[in-house]
């Protein structure tokens, strides 16, 4: 059996990365120390660009939590992917 790479993974599970917004005023979409990023400052966006907002129990269900969750860690899996592509990959992209 073949390692999968982190795309064929997130292809099969049909998740799409987005391309992260640039950041606004003083603002950055990451901060990398040495190995680690450090992530900041994207909400749970939906595709036609509106963010999920509310606390889940007052103004969202448990299930409406759960996809604002998702959504959010997708969008920093794709400010993650952008920044550990190769220059040439992000010629690319």
């Amino acid at each position: 059996m073949q390692a999968q790479t982190p795309e064929e993974r997130l292809k099969e599970k049909r998740i799409i990365l987005t391309t992260p917004s640039a950041p606004v005023a003083n603002y950055v979409n990451l901060v990398r120390v040495g190995n680690l990023l450090f992530l900041s400052g994207k909400g749970p966006a939906k595709p036609d660009g509106s963010y999920i907002t509310g606390k889940v129990g007052k103004d969202l269900t448990p299930e409406q939590g759960y996809e604002a969750a998702r959504l959010a860690a997708i969008s920093h899996l794709g400010i993650a992917a952008c920044s550990c592509r190769s220059p040439h990959q992000r010629a690319r992209s």
